[in-house]
């Protein structure tokens, strides 16, 4: 989520003409928290899937260092890609309804 978000634009590459009044209002607000959450869940998604898959294969390994806990624990690999993946959407949620309370046209007038 470190990249920056992309500018408003068709599908060809071109910048669309938006007003500032549009930027201020609740639907653009609601499209950027939806396309931030999306971005994050993406991601985080991703991860899960990663992490799930890498345990998987090198639980083998790790066999012998795992006391009381079956290798294959359907909890543990339920629970916690799940509360990583939750964990990771409100990290992209609170700092994405921040940036739409800020008012655009204070910030367009202070560039």
């Amino acid at each position: 989520m470190g990249q920056p978000i992309p500018n408003l634009s068709d599908g060809d590459g071109r910048q669309l003409p938006v007003a500032a009044e549009e930027l201020h209002s609740f639907s653009f607000s609601s499209a950027f928290l939806g396309s931030v959450v999306a971005q994050g869940f993406g991601l985080a998604a991703l991860g899960a899937l990663i992490g799930i898959t890498g345990a998987l294969v090198l639980g083998r390994f790790l066999s012998g260092m795992l006391f009381g806990v079956a290798l294959y624990d359907l909890a543990t690999f339920v629970t916690i890609p799940a509360l990583v993946t939750d964990l990771a959407v409100l990290a992209c949620v609170v700092p994405a309804r921040r940036a739409t309370r800020v008012d655009t046209i204070e910030v367009l007038r202070a560039e």
